[in-house]
């Protein structure tokens, strides 16, 4: 079975690799991307199509529909997405499967075997049943638009409630208590986690730094190299927390292509 890997996590990759190397029949990854435009320009050169492409939802350039609209693609794919407030409703009605982050071996293992049952052709091409069926589940996934995503928060302040546009908000941080710190320095309890708050807000807007910060592009002055191929923020305003906002060397990269995208 050929296998095409569309993630941008490193750690993600790697744990995939681990999982298909487990799995009974032999299967050959032929190539690993990490971002929309990378998968487009593989698929518009590529001599050799894979039989099952495991892809993420959210990819450092935007979301993996974009890459639909760029491309006729007509192999069945397994999604793999932390997010599951969008990605539950687009498949489960439509047989194609989905890995709900963190993924084990046998999630994995029973997306391979509902692929080798229903969607495993001789041909290179998909019977009309089956791209009729691929149609339906991309039609489906492009709700997931910027909208979808939370675009204010509805805070106290004092005795009243006043709503915050995401826009508006310089970063998300957690001090015990999650907090939001606005472009113009003000500051408000929100009742979610940060692990929340990185499947509602726009990802290309918002960027989980480290276990403390979720950043806005627009609070980012300047970023400095730091040891151990590490990144260190200026945020702002600046934190009042701590006097470093580190990102670590495994998402050092995937920030850089953030920021720069």
């Amino acid at each position: 079975m050929k296998i095409l890997i569309v993630e941008d996590e490193a750690l993600a990759i790697e744990k995939l690799h681990r999982l298909l190397d487990k799995y009974p029949q032999t299967i050959e990854v032929i190539e690993t991307l990490d971002s929309v435009k990378k998968t487009v320009e593989w698929f518009g050169g590529a001599t050799t199509l894979p039989d099952l492409i495991l892809m993420d939802i959210h990819l450092s350039d935007g979301l993996s529909f974009d890459i639909f609209a760029k491309v006729d693609i007509k192999t069945p794919v397994v999604f793999v997405t932390a997010y599951d407030q969008y990605a539950l409703k687009a498949f489960k009605a439509n047989g194609i499967d989905y890995l709900l982050k963190p993924i084990d071996y046998n999630d994995l293992k029973g997306s391979l075997d509902k692929f080798q049952t229903q969607f495993k052709q001789k041909e290179a091409n998909p019977t009309p049943a089956m791209a009729a069926q691929m149609t339906s589940l991309l039609e489906q996934f492009k709700h997931l638009k910027q909208e979808d995503y939370k675009t204010r928060f509805l805070v106290k302040a004092g005795n009243k409630l006043i709503p915050i546009l995401s826009n508006q908000i310089a970063y998300f941080y957690k001090d015990d208590l999650v907090f939001l710190l606005t472009q113009d320095n003000k500051k408000y309890h929100v009742n979610y986690s940060l692990d929340e708050m990185e499947r509602m807000l726009d990802p290309r807007l918002f960027f989980r730094a480290n276990r403390q910060f979720m950043v806005n592009v627009q609070a980012i002055e300047s970023i400095h190299p730091y040891f151990k191929g590490k990144l260190k923020l200026k945020l702002k305003p600046t934190p009042t927390i701590t006097n470093e906002v580190i990102v670590s060397q495994e998402k050092a990269s995937k920030f850089k292509e953030w920021v720069d995208s």
